[in-house]
């Protein structure tokens, strides 16, 4: 039932271009829920073909903010800094500091211009920044709407991996996280392992920082098929080095040398694509990996639901919790994933094989002939744990309820 309540929701990309696919399943239960939704699309341009759909409450607002740096830096050094100390002995880090304040005032600013050439009501709202590094727009706002409606709303802000790790940013760093979390009513991210991270960095923030998961729509089980002598093996994300695809595409060629049978299917697009081609070039393996390019949510399901994948496989050196695998063990398949992030919360020995942050081809190879071996029995078992899993943890069901209860709610200590 919808409450006669307006959410404002800050994010990336979404719904235009690859941003923020795993927003699509988020989307649908909050507009069950909030009677008014305003996204604001950051980087979104007003000539730009939408990606994605949405449910009529939602009216999508695009930005056109750029990452310019030389212009943030100079905006944020030369703004009204607030709460927010930009300055910083490390010079590369004050710079830092100074970007994402300029472009986050920015942001906030567009965000009021529209509100106030709408007349948007937001006496009763709820701020809700997508990522950490958006925050302070979402607290910039909180304020903005406090002074202009003597109402103080709401103000959240979900976390997961670029926005939330430092040795993952430039400098071990992450501008002006302390007084970002510091402002806002909670912080979410979407792992334990995010949660502890923040919790130990900020102890003093303790009670404002919690897990809220992710998860993905439900899914009719697939059952393996005994008679396929075909072994697909399935990646999905964009082929960007965090992702480690050369790594993969090492191990998969050592794997092949041993079994025949196993086959690579490669969905995503990046950067390093043309280094992934030439692995598998100078090993004569075209005929055994498939580049399927960038697919929608649905196309990935409905290959999942006309194909029988034997494992999934995750080997990125750095990552929230992957979406990725938590659509794939919707679906009963194994999953083959590095220790980093959240991963370790999702795969374990009961229905995959977690691998060392710092794994070889070797191990690759290694893992992918474990499963190859495995009876058909333990095989069906580690299928039906990996879907056990996910009904137990990322039921979007679920979890997008108690996250809805979170921002209607404030109930999350």
């Amino acid at each position: 039932m919808k409450i006669d309540k307006t959410l404002i929701v800050i994010l990336s990309d979404y719904p235009y271009n690859s941003g923020e696919p795993f927003f699509e399943n988020e989307i649908s239960f909050l507009s069950k829920s909030f009677k008014h939704i305003f996204v604001y699309s950051v980087m979104g341009k007003k000539d730009e073909m939408q990606t994605r759909t949405y449910p009529e409450n939602v009216e999508c607002v695009p930005l056109g903010c750029s990452h310019n740096r030389l212009k943030y830096c100079i905006k944020g050094l030369f703004s009204n800094h607030n709460n927010f100390p930009i300055i910083n002995k490390n010079i590369k880090r004050l710079l830092l500091n100074a970007y994402i304040y300029g472009r986050n005032n920015e942001i906030y600013r567009k965000i009021k211009k529209h509100i106030i050439s709408k007349n948007i009501n937001l006496r009763d709202c709820v701020v809700y920044s997508y990522w950490l590094t958006l925050g302070i727009s979402a607290i910039k706002l909180k304020k903005h709407i406090q002074k202009k409606c003597d109402y103080v709303p709401f103000a959240i802000s979900r976390c997961h991996r670029y926005d939330l790790y430092s040795d993952v940013n430039k400098y071990n760093y992450q501008p002006l996280q302390k007084e970002t979390i510091g402002l806002l009513d909670c912080v979410c991210s979407c792992s334990d392992s995010g949660t502890n991270y923040l919790k130990q960095l900020y102890p003093d923030q303790s009670k404002k920082i919690i897990t809220s998961k992710l998860g993905t729509k439900f899914h009719e089980l697939r059952l393996h098929k005994k008679e396929s002598d075909k072994k697909y093996l399935v990646t999905c994300s964009g082929l960007r080095p965090v992702k480690r695809l050369d790594l993969f595409a090492e191990g998969f060629v050592l794997a092949s040398k041993q079994n025949e049978d196993i086959h690579w299917v490669c969905m995503g697009d990046g950067e390093e694509k043309n280094k992934i081609i030439d692995v598998i070039n100078q090993n004569s393996l075209c005929d055994r990996v498939t580049f399927m390019g960038d697919l929608s949510n649905d196309d990935v399901y409905k290959y999942y639901e006309g194909t029988d994948v034997f494992c999934f496989v995750n080997t990125s050196s750095s990552e929230g919790i992957p979406v990725s695998i938590m659509e794939a063990i919707s679906y009963g398949i194994p999953v083959i994933a590095t220790d980093v992030g959240g991963s370790g919360e999702i795969v374990n020995s009961s229905n995959g094989i977690l691998l060392s942050k710092d794994c070889t081809k070797e191990d690759v190879s290694k893992a992918i002939l474990k499963l190859c071996n495995l009876n058909e029995e333990d095989y069906h078992r580690l299928r039906l744990n990996s879907r056990s899993k996910w009904e137990k943890e990322y039921n979007a069901d679920d979890n997008y309820e108690k996250w809805v209860s979170i921002l209607l709610n404030k109930t999350f200590e």
